[in-house]
């Protein structure tokens, strides 16, 4: 579901906080996922996931490399819009905020 998504999201932007993590989480395949989920519609069960993909990669933004994977992965197009619109829900950017 949209919500296991989301939360899936969240708990991996949890999980990112140190290199060793984060190469694992990169190798399990999640940055295409969390582009996935970036790109997904605007409609009100995805705002939260679009919010906690974002906060999920900007985790993996801590080196140039990573960077680099992360502009192939085409993560700058969404995040801009993300940015553009304000399509993350409420609960995501509380979560997302407490983050940092």
């Amino acid at each position: 579901t949209e919500e296991g998504k989301a939360s899936g999201a969240g708990a991996i932007a949890e999980l990112a906080n140190d290199a060793p993590t984060r190469a694992l989480i990169l190798g399990a395949g999640a940055l295409p996922l969390l582009v996935v989920l970036l790109r997904t519609s605007t409609k009100a069960s995805t705002k939260e996931g679009k919010a906690s993909a974002a906060g999920a990669i900007g985790q993996f933004a801590y080196d140039a490399p990573t960077r680099a994977l992360i502009t192939e992965a085409g993560a700058l197009s969404p995040l801009v819009a993300l940015l553009r619109t304000g399509c993350g829900g409420a609960a995501a950017a509380r979560r997302t905020a407490a983050h940092w």
